[in-house]
């Protein structure tokens, strides 16, 4: 399923167990190689009528006879491989859960990052479930910067002074004149990115509002970026009082700053649990937001959530930074 509204070019749920085939079978999952490929056997079929119809009337005759009997083989052989296809693209089982799991950012060229993160996941444990590939261009931008920050950061021993608790240091830092440059290649990805995913969000309400899930109660897994992508679908589903929609909802790492009032409107909506897992001393994400906004008080990928309804982990112990979280 594909839409292209609202601003957002690419979005599209691929169920993980579709992908897991086509992975370990060693074949692309990008529609765009795949739609590429089948227009250049159309162009090749084009070709190979163009020259029959050159050739001299008798051998037309041997060919055309040939060519229909290959046709009668060839429509058999489409048509059992297309109802082969569409048993293959449907689950193996169709439960009363379904799971929308949304990565952050890409590193890989052929979009593997939108899957291979949630491929861990035990299999059916929250139902059908379904992987959002979305903005693929942007988030493989912004995974090089992140790649960027990380190396630059770690060569200068940044990551042991922010070590211990990153929001003072950072909020205290003059930035040297290596910094600033780093601030110009990572800030237009980061904004870029953080715009996407508010779009994203909104268009995933959409297709959560046009029942898209058959009626069944869904759980939302995000982490970075795509736990903005969650955070923004929760909002425009309140602001359009959609309840009863969402039954549970994890975000890590969440690249959001908001009020109390807002994370509230969002619980609103849903009907489980409510988990905002953190790490005190994600020195990528306190970089990007000393870049981009020069605050980060509110973080929720920094901090707790200070709203009751909502469970807030420490992943301090757990997670070494936010390149951990794919």
């Amino acid at each position: 399923m594909a839409k292209r509204t609202r601003g957002v070019s690419e979005f599209e749920f691929v169920q993980i167990e579709n992908w897991r085939k086509k992975y370990e079978e060693g074949k692309s999952i990008s529609l765009n190689k795949e739609d590429e490929t089948n227009n250049n056997e159309v162009k090749c079929i084009e070709e190979e009528k163009k020259e029959n119809e050159n050739e001299n009337i008798e051998n037309e005759k041997i060919e055309n006879n040939t060519d229909n009997k290959t046709e009668e083989i060839s429509s058999n052989e489409s048509q059992n491989t297309k109802e082969a296809g569409e048993e293959e693209d449907k689950p193996k089982n169709h439960f009363i859960n379904v799971l929308i799991t949304v990565s952050g950012w890409n590193t890989t060229v052929d979009n593997n990052d939108f899957f291979l993160p949630w491929s861990v996941l035990p299999e059916n444990v929250y139902g059908d479930h379904y992987c959002l590939q979305w903005e693929s261009k942007e988030l493989k931008e912004l995974g090089n910067a992140i790649n960027i920050i990380a190396s630059e950061l770690f060569g200068i021993g940044m990551k042991q002074l922010l070590g211990a608790t990153i929001l003072p240091v950072i909020a205290a830092m003059s930035l040297p004149i290596w910094m600033m440059k780093l601030n110009y290649t990572v800030d237009n990805p980061w904004g870029i990115g953080l715009s996407k995913a508010q779009k994203t969000g909104l268009v995933l309400a959409d297709t959560l509002i046009g029942n898209y899930q058959e009626n069944r109660p869904v759980t939302l897994i995000g982490y970075s970026l795509g736990a903005r992508v969650i955070y923004y679908c929760l909002r425009e589903l309140a602001e359009k009082n959609m309840y009863g929609i969402v039954e549970d909802v994890f975000i890590i790492g969440t690249p959001v700053m908001e009020s109390k009032k807002d994370w509230e409107q969002c619980c609103s909506v849903v009907s489980g649990r409510f988990v905002n897992g953190y790490i005190t001393h994600d020195w990528v994400l306190g970089f990007l937001y000393r870049a981009s906004s020069g605050s980060f008080s509110t973080v929720a990928g920094l901090a707790p959530i200070p709203v009751d309804r909502i469970e807030n982990i420490c992943l301090d112990e757990i997670v070494n930074g936010h390149l951990d979280y794919r």
